[in-house]
């Protein structure tokens, strides 16, 4: 008799794995590598550091089936090596970081799975405080199809719903900025491809041309611009967004300042192929701002789809922190993958994709219309940390009308139990409405355990459990996870 399988491992097994060979994605690794590298000169100090994690699992429902029927048990070994490289020279800004992460299971229940992961990118100052050119590429994986499983444990769980993603961007940039105007010149260009077969890449760009005139700090300023964004595919539909404007801006006091905005952009709700400036749309509102961490702005306006909104809250402070954002804009999935943003200084790596215990993701290429909110709340005491984060967003498809809602809040509070020790708990819960005509909830729920051993050893502890329910594949899965980790640096 047979293993049991799910239908999602079947697929992660069939001839049309969703990710290429692991020579094809070191090589792209490779070749990335030499790219930043080659940018950095000569005399240029490069900052390294590395480390090896290795992790121990143990899950109960590894093949993620409903109600106890097939469920099959395993123990997992994960090798993860890592390494990251800081460069900061009078014209070049460089990072890369690059992770393997190999598991292998002790039941042969799946197959061993490898996922690369590369962030690397670099800025050059072509002409000081004038021309840069910034460019990226990243490898993660994501999510092919929203109604099946995720991915949990850092890939160990639900690897057959998941397609690696290759990304690049190159984005020539003239920008300068004076008492008496600023001037803003960007071309962007992405491109998107994925290691499954059947999946659709895509062709992204974009372009900004705004002139500003007046001091923004003055009591009178405005601004023109043009802006497009572009997405073109083999198969799919082509997408085009044209939008031009003028805006003027009257400073009302010193931290309020008014604004009013007004042009032509695309009717994206006819041909979302075709671009042009056939519909009028403005906006109005004001920015309030007392210092740089403490900004709130908010705008309504006419817009090709109706009444619009915008909207964002900043405010930084000793103790907490809060970062909130409405936003509403024509989009495509390839764009949103290829044009990401992208910190050339020692941020966190932005994921290409969205590997890890993500509960939405879809590899299409409909254009839609995104009316996003996300907030980030974080509260820092002497022992303890409290961090929410939640998003709620709609998209709407322009080809046929359907919407995907998701909505998302995730709790997790840190505390220091000693010198070395750390206690962490979170829990996040999802629920879906998808286009597909599929609802599910999700809910995820971890404690951690971590302890410094020296300066460059640490060991932890995780219990996790993810219980989905609804129209979709339902299921509930445990995992422990036991983890070491080395820490290499240097100069």
């Amino acid at each position: 008799m047979g293993k049991p399988r799910s239908i999602f491992l079947e697929r992660a097994l069939s001839p049309a794995v969703c990710r290429p060979r692991p020579s094809s994605a070191a090589g792209v690794c490779l070749a990335s590598l030499a790219g930043v590298m080659l940018a950095v000169p000569a005399r240029a100090e490069i900052d390294y550091s590395w480390q090896i994690a290795a992790n121990g699992y143990w899950a109960d429902n590894l093949l993620l089936n409903d109600g106890g029927f097939g469920e099959a048990s395993s123990l997992a070994f994960e090798f993860e090596p890592s390494i990251r490289l800081l460069q900061d020279a009078d014209r070049v800004k460089s990072r890369l970081d690059y992770s393997l992460s190999y598991i292998t299971y002790a039941e042969n229940l799946e197959d061993d799975q490898a996922f690369h992961n590369l962030d690397a990118g670099t800025e050059m100052a072509v002409v000081p405080e004038l021309l840069f050119l910034p460019a990226n590429v990243g490898y993660a994986q994501a999510l092919i199809d929203p109604t099946g499983p995720g991915s949990y444990g850092a890939g160990l769980i639900g690897a057959g719903n998941l397609s690696d993603v290759l990304t690049f961007r190159v984005s020539p940039r003239l920008e300068s900025r004076g008492s008496r105007g600023s001037i803003l010149l960007q071309y962007s260009v992405g491109q998107v491809s994925f290691g499954a077969p059947e999946l659709e890449g895509g062709n992204d760009q974009g372009l900004t041309a705004i002139v500003g005139i007046g001091d923004p700090e003055g009591t009178l300023a405005g601004r023109i611009g043009y802006l497009t964004q572009k997405s073109n595919f083999d198969i799919s539909a082509d997408f085009r967004y044209d939008s031009a404007f003028g805006e003027l801006g009257f400073r009302f006091t010193k931290d309020l300042r008014l604004l009013g905005r007004g042009g032509l952009e695309s009717d994206i709700e006819g041909p979302i192929a075709g671009g042009g400036l056939d519909n009028t749309f403005w906006t109005a509102g004001f920015e309030w701002r007392a210092t740089r961490d403490d900004v709130f702005e908010a705008f309504i306006g006419d817009r090709f789809y109706g009444t619009s909104y915008e909207a964002r809250w900043i405010r930084n402070t000793r103790r907490y922190a809060l970062d909130a954002t409405y936003r509403e804009q024509p989009t495509t999935q390839s764009q949103l993958f290829s044009l990401r943003p992208f910190d050339v200084g020692g941020g966190a790596p932005e994921s290409a994709g969205v590997q890890g215990s993500q509960g939405f993701g879809r590899i299409t290429n409909d254009a839609f219309l995104s009316k996003e909110f996300r907030a980030n709340v974080g509260l820092t005491g002497r022992l303890t940390t409290v961090a929410l984060d939640a998003r709620q967003e709609n998209r709407n498809y322009f080809i046929d009308g359907s919407v995907d809602r998701i909505g998302e809040i995730g709790l997790s509070v840190a505390r220091r139990m000693g010198p070395e020790t750390r206690f962490s708990i979170g829990a996040n819960i999802g629920r879906y409405t998808l286009r597909d005509r599929q609802e599910f909830d999700e809910l995820r729920f971890s404690i951690r355990g971590s302890r410094v051993f020296s300066d460059s050893l640490t060991g932890d502890l995780e219990l996790a459990h993810v219980d989905r329910s609804g129209t979709s594949q339902q299921f509930e899965t445990n995992w422990v996870r036991i983890g070491v980790v080395k820490r290499f640096g240097g100069e």
